[in-house]
C-alpha cells in the first residue's frame, strides 16, 4: 500500500461551509467521473518570472490521476504568463509543487492548474512564494482500494459570538453520475487550539476505487483560517 499525507489550507472561510483548499469556497477540481473525460492541463503563472530562464519557479511537478484514473505524475516547464498545455490528460490533481527555481528561490506569482478546455475545473493554485499546492482532497486511483487512516485540522479566527468552535467534515462521493457527498466523520475543532485535532481511525476508513474525498469546514462567522490534514493509503 502507498501512503500519502496531504494538507489543505483555506485562509478565509466565511459563514457557511467551504472546502479546505487554497481555492476557497467549493472545490471545483472534482468533475464527475465518467461524465468528465480526461483533458490536458493548462498551467500558468501570474508572473513572467516563473519561466524556464526566470528568477522564479522554473519547473513544477504535478501528481494525480490520468484519463483512465491511474496514478500519474508529470514535470512541467513554466512559461510565465503564457499558459503551458500538457501533452498528457488528467482527471484529478492531488498535489503540485515547485522543483527548480531561479535566483528568487520560489514562485514569483500564483500558479494556476486547470483543465485546458473545461476551464471551470480548477485543480490547484500555488500561491506566490509557496511553491506547493495546499489541498485537503484525494481520489482513490482506479483498480485500487483506498483508506483514510487519520485526519483532522485547526481552525483560527472564530469570534466569541460563534461559540469558539467549528465542525470539520470528512466527506466522500463514490464515482458515477448522480452520486452525492456523504459525511463520513465529523470533528469539532476549537477556534484557537494549542495543537491540531487529529483522529486516527483503527484499520482505516475503506474507500472504493475512484471515490472522491475532501475535508470541509462549517463556520458560523467570516474570516476563519482553516488547516486540514488528510492521511490516506491506497493500493490493491
Amino acid at each position: 500500500m502507498t501512503q500519502l499525507s496531504l494538507q489543505g489550507i483555506n485562509e478565509d472561510v466565511d459563514a457557511g461551509t467551504e472546502d479546505v483548499t487554497e481555492l476557497g469556497a467549493t472545490y471545483t477540481g472534482f468533475p464527475v467521473i465518467p461524465t468528465q473525460v480526461g483533458e490536458a492541463l493548462n498551467v500558468v503563472s501570474a508572473s513572467a518570472a516563473d519561466a524556464a530562464a526566470g528568477t522564479g519557479t522554473r519547473t513544477i511537478k504535478v501528481i494525480g490521476l490520468n484519463a483512465a484514473g491511474a496514478y500519474q505524475e508529470e514535470t512541467i516547464t513554466m512559461n510565465g504568463t503564457t499558459p503551458v498545455v500538457t501533452t498528457t490528460t488528467w482527471l484529478r490533481v492531488w498535489r503540485a509543487f515547485g522543483l527548480t527555481a531561479g535566483s528568487g528561490g520560489t514562485n514569483a506569482g500564483a500558479i494556476t492548474i486547470k483543465h485546458n478546455v473545461t476551464t471551470a475545473n480548477v485543480f490547484a493554485v500555488m500561491k506566490a512564494g509557496r511553491a506547493q499546492s495546499m489541498l485537503g482532497v484525494f481520489t482513490v486511483p482506479a483498480g485500487s482500494e483506498g483508506k483514510v487512516i487519520s485526519w483532522g485540522g485547526q481552525v483560527y479566527g472564530l469570534s466569541a459570538t460563534a461559540a469558539g468552535e467549528a465542525p470539520l467534515l470528512l466527506q466522500a462521493r463514490p464515482t458515477g453520475t448522480n452520486q452525492g457527498w456523504r459525511t463520513l466523520r465529523q470533528l469539532v475543532v476549537p477556534a484557537v487550539p494549542t495543537t491540531p485535532v487529529l483522529e486516527t481511525i483503527p484499520g482505516g476508513l475503506r474507500l472504493s476505487a475512484l471515490t472522491d474525498v475532501k475535508v470541509s469546514c462549517v463556520s458560523a462567522t467570516a474570516n476563519s483560517f482553516v488547516v486540514a490534514n488528510l492521511n490516506v493509503e491506497y493500493g490493491v
